[in-house]
């Protein structure tokens, strides 16, 4: 007997909130696995009077009946920026993507009473479905700078556990009450979009990660993979390792513009002299805020500055804007307005 076609819907939940532009809600796009294609959809916005006249997520059509009972009792997400004088643009955080496949190939057992039971998805599919997320999350790391990836995070998307102390005195046999009372609270707020910030998924980039996620086989050019480890260094303020990313993203670059083969033996500052030989443009301050601290990092151990590795990952990317342009998100994408998990208490007596 031939097999019916089988729907299955899934969803994924991100270890970390993907924030995209409001003009992306509602999407809908095609996803192509190893053996089946499928729909990937984002949720859908909606006006809720109770908040305000803001906007609220729900769930995308068909994945209505799942939404008491996300995973961790997450929502679907929230907005993080709004103004009701600009209320069609604005940035969301999602905390899932929802999945449509459908497929003839599914052997389970279909009852009279099917909606009563449980139909467990193939494990194949779940499988090629979770490699297509964790390719989903590293590219949107490498466009734009978003770390989704829990296993190599930045500090300020992890929840550690509270600082909140708890005191109380003890005199001649007595003890006070308990004083909960919280420490100061420390915030570090970048006043401007720097090339550590950040960048809101619009809709050219949430395309573009779509289309590199479709494909396995596809791989970034050596110079990007290595700009989204210096940017990941840098957030960790590990400034040496970052700006020793940097610089062999340079080699990288100057090796493929000078059509060196890859094992040559060449320094950067060789590559750099040969480059300016051969009339290759060089960014003004490469030497200044790449070679040099590069060399003294790699050779002497000496850290280089904040500002230094701020400068010279702006270099980085201008090279790669130029040498390999749609592979890093444009310095005109809006800047992310992450909500950081913090620990609130009331204690009352």
């Amino acid at each position: 007997m031939q097999q019916k076609p089988t729907t299955f819907r899934f969803i994924l939940p991100l270890e970390v909130a993907a924030i995209i532009s409001s003009q992306l809600l509602g999407t809908t796009t095609n996803i192509i696995l190893k053996n089946l294609n499928g729909t990937l959809s984002l949720p859908i916005k909606r006006r809720n009077p109770d908040q305000g006249g803001g906007p609220t997520l729900a769930p995308p059509l068909g994945f209505e009946r799942a939404s008491n009972c996300m995973p961790n009792r997450k929502s679907w997400g929230d907005w993080t920026t709004y103004s009701p004088t600009n209320p069609e643009n604005f940035q969301v955080s999602i905390e899932a993507l929802a999945f449509t496949i459908t497929t003839d190939d599914w052997t389970g057992e279909m009852r009279s009473d099917f909606s009563d039971h449980i139909a467990s998805a193939p494990d194949e599919l779940k499988s090629e479905l979770q490699d297509w997320v964790k390719r989903f999350c590293s590219w949107t790391q490498l466009i734009v700078n978003q770390p989704l990836d829990l296993t190599d995070p930045i500090p300020g998307v992890i929840a550690r556990p509270s600082e909140q102390m708890l005191s109380w005195a003890e005199l001649e046999g007595s003890r006070s009450k308990i004083d909960s009372s919280a420490g100061p609270l420390s915030i570090e707020v970048a006043e401007r979009a720097n090339p550590l910030s950040e960048r809101l998924i619009e809709e050219g980039e949430f395309a573009r990660i779509v289309e590199l996620t479709n494909n396995p086989t596809i791989t970034a050019p050596m110079a990007v993979t290595l700009h989204g480890a210096a940017q990941l260094a840098a957030q960790r303020r590990k400034w040496r390792q970052a700006i020793s990313e940097i610089g062999t993203a340079v080699e990288a670059i100057y090796t493929e513009l000078l059509g060196l083969p890859t094992n040559h033996k060449k320094t950067l500052g060789a590559l750099l002299k040969t480059a300016e030989d051969a009339s290759i443009s060089i960014p003004t301050g490469t030497k200044e805020k790449i070679l040099n601290p590069r060399n003294s990092a790699v050779h002497q151990g000496i850290p280089p500055s904040q500002n230094t590795v701020l400068d010279a990952i702006e270099i980085l990317a201008g090279l790669i804007r130029t040498h390999h342009p749609g592979w890093i998100g444009g310095e005109s994408l809006a800047a992310v307005h992450r909500p950081y998990q913090h620990d609130l208490s009331i204690v009352i007596t």
